[in-house]
């Protein structure tokens, strides 16, 4: 669904509200990827997270839920950020 990517992509979120964040669930069960992708099977690499660069923006994010799909590269950044990778 471009529709729904191009909004998501656009969205726009306060600091404020970005720091009162400290916990993430990626479950490919959460309403956002059926918005994104309505007939996903999670077969595929589509929402595979290649990179944590953003995390700055999260300055409070304590724990990360389903980190199991991420690389130990990935993993290693949450841990040595203090993130819990549950």
């Amino acid at each position: 669904m471009p529709e729904a990517r191009s909004y998501f992509a656009a969205l726009e979120i306060s600091e404020e509200l970005l720091a009162d964040v400290e916990e993430l669930c990626m479950d490919g069960g959460n309403q956002v990827y059926q918005e994104c992708a309505p007939v996903w099977d999670g077969e595929d690499d589509l929402f595979d997270v290649a990179s944590l660069d953003d995390l700055v923006l999260l300055p409070n994010l304590r724990r990360v839920l389903g980190s199991e799909f991420l690389g130990p590269e990935l993993r290693s950044v949450l841990s040595a950020r203090g993130i819990v990778a549950d």
